[in-house]
């Protein structure tokens, strides 16, 4: 109680919260457009692209092509991703920040740093990078500010039922992913 001569707060000491209800088939799917919306934990679309997996939280559909938030999962006994080659997103920024496991994160100038649990790396609109998965198991949450790495695996990849990484990863259509970066105007360089 001591809060309430500091602050602005209101008790109610008699308040009745919410019932319990059931889980609707809403709660387990991303909207169309920008309108509020709620998704269960460990529900909603999964895109498998090789190895990697995209559970977006929401894409560019959701915030009306303003950012893309994503848990991207993965296992560093998959010996190739199209995102251990460099990339350069002209126009979108993404943050990085590691959940679980080991990412390695070099830049178009030559420099690389490992990104462990609990750290972030940003990095630039138009800068070149590559992520390299260190770990039997990487999760890390990917924030970009449009299209970025999570809308390369929904494009280029397929839509993937299970909530666990593949045994064996697909093989990757390296035509469809040209494709892909081409419309969103993703350049593989070596450096930028």
């Amino acid at each position: 109680m001591k809060a309430k001569g500091q602050f602005d707060v209101h008790f109610h000491p008699h308040h009745v919260g919410a019932g319990v209800s059931e889980w609707k088939k809403e709660d387990e799917k991303l909207p169309d457009g920008v309108e509020p919306y709620y998704l269960r934990a460990n529900t909603g679309p999964h895109y498998l692209l090789g190895g990697v997996i995209s559970r977006p939280f929401m894409t560019t559909k959701q915030t009306g092509g303003k950012f893309a938030i994503s848990s991207i999962e993965t296992s560093s006994k998959y010996t190739k991703s199209i995102f251990s080659s460099p990339l350069v997103f002209e126009k979108v920024s993404h943050c990085f920040c590691v959940n679980e496991g080991t990412v390695e994160l070099k830049l178009g100038d030559g420099s690389s740093e490992l990104v462990i649990p609990g750290e972030s790396a940003f990095v630039p609109a138009g800068v070149s990078f590559s992520l390299t998965f260190k770990t039997k198991l990487v999760n890390l949450w990917s924030f970009a500010s449009g299209p970025g790495i999570e809308d390369v695996i929904e494009r280029s990849g397929q839509p993937y039922d299970s909530i666990v990484i593949p045994h064996q990863a697909p093989e990757i259509d390296e035509k469809k992913v040209e494709e892909v970066l081409a419309k969103l105007k993703v350049i593989r360089s070596d450096s930028k």
